[in-house]
């Protein structure tokens, strides 16, 4: 929610992502001194959660606010949960018509398309407010950093794939838009530590097969009983680096190392990377690789690590060094995040392959192809 002297907005186009969205008329507007809302449907919202976040809305209104116009504005980046647009829709416009019962007068943007903005937002108190539902009104109880750093689906599960940190749900969407776009029914994904299983149910209905390869005890079991229903999935507890013993199959294989595994790798990452790149070679096949920004350490990554210090505790200045990208913790956990020198040296070692680079401020993904190896060719795009 934002208290805006002044709002603009303009579509652009419809929107690529999801890529069965809906969208709705394309259009543009100003408005003034009013409360707009960023809102993002997720998949099991209900119309009590629209009831909620209006008597929310309500409340922030009498108490901070005071005005009559409120703009309702569909944002899909809050969420990699969303809703489909036949259900959403129908709940946004009951949020409209329960406003307008409020006495507010209520304009809505369009749906489904990519939009530029222009904000002047107030500056007194509660100007910016974020909230979700179920929504209680309380805090929430502060968590302690660990002591003994330890994967933990659970944990991992609530603090990274349900984040409330924007540019890291970002990059979480931006990872499988790529995916995606690489993405096939003829294909079998093969995914170098898949962790809770975050992008293994995501891209199960997507490929013909996923092998999911995890090879810490805790994350393994988790992923066994949390994707035993799934048939075209299969739970390797492994060592990557041994990835060429471990795949006898290999018709149309796009192997995935993402969100940054290979800084935190069980040994030697450049083993690890070496075997995935061997793999790809031998079963002409494709390569998605995806590393964070060293640049992006001191800022957005801090940022992130302190919202996961529950589980990977504090921060240990003494141990790391930001800017040659190396982030430790007192309780023992270690990240590497990739120099642009790093990121190149990387790029060089994909040779024989066609590349391409979706790269963010924040992160690098990479595609590499083999399947008409030995040519070499390469794209970079920004996002």
């Amino acid at each position: 929610v934002l208290h805006c002297r002044r709002f603009e907005y303009n579509d652009i186009r419809k929107a690529t992502w999801p890529s069965d969205s809906l969208t709705t008329k394309l259009s543009g507007s100003d408005f003034k001194d009013a409360v707009v809302v960023f809102t993002c449907i997720e998949k099991g919202d209900t119309n009590q959660y629209v009831e909620a976040a209006v008597q929310r809305i309500v409340k922030l209104n009498r108490t901070f606010y005071k005005r009559k116009q409120v703009v309702i504005t569909p944002f899909a980046h809050l969420s990699n949960n969303l809703e489909h647009a036949t259900k959403a829709i129908p709940l946004l416009d009951h949020f409209k018509k329960l406003l307008q019962r409020e006495g507010y007068g209520v304009g809505t943007l369009s749906f489904g398309t990519d939009k530029d903005f222009l904000f002047d937002i107030f500056g007194h108190r509660a100007s910016v407010s974020y909230f979700e539902f179920p929504f209680s009104g309380k805090s929430k109880p502060k968590q302690q950093p660990a002591k003994v750093f330890k994967w933990d689906p659970i944990i991992y599960k609530a603090i990274v794939e349900k984040t409330e940190n924007i540019q890291l749900k970002r990059y979480e969407q931006a990872e499988f838009k790529f995916l995606t776009d690489f993405s096939s029914n003829g294909k079998t994904l093969i995914e170098v530590g898949a962790g809770s299983g975050r992008v293994v149910k995501h891209c199960a209905p997507l490929f013909e097969k996923v092998v999911a390869i995890e090879i810490n005890d805790d994350m393994h079991a988790y992923l066994l009983k949390d994707h035993a229903k799934l048939q075209n999935v299969d739970i390797i507890k492994a060592d990557a680096r041994s990835l060429r013993k471990l795949v006898t199959n290999r018709n149309k294989l796009v192997i995935a190392c993402l969100q940054n595994t290979l800084g935190t790798f069980y040994g030697s990452w450049s083993e690890g990377l070496t075997e995935m790149i061997e793999l790809a070679k031998e079963s002409r096949g494709e390569l998605v690789l995806s590393l964070f920004n060293a640049r992006s350490l001191p800022g957005m990554g801090l940022k992130m690590y302190k919202s996961l210090e529950s589980m990977i505790g504090e921060y240990s200045p003494d141990e790391s060094n930001l800017w040659k990208g190396d982030f430790v913790t007192k309780a023992g956990y270690r990240s590497h995040w990739w120099t642009k020198r790093e990121r190149e040296a990387i790029k060089q070692k994909l040779a024989g392959a066609k590349v391409s680079i979706r790269a963010g401020d924040e992160y690098w993904i990479i595609h590499a192809d083999y399947s008409n190896s030995p040519t070499t060719s390469s794209s970079e795009s920004k996002i």
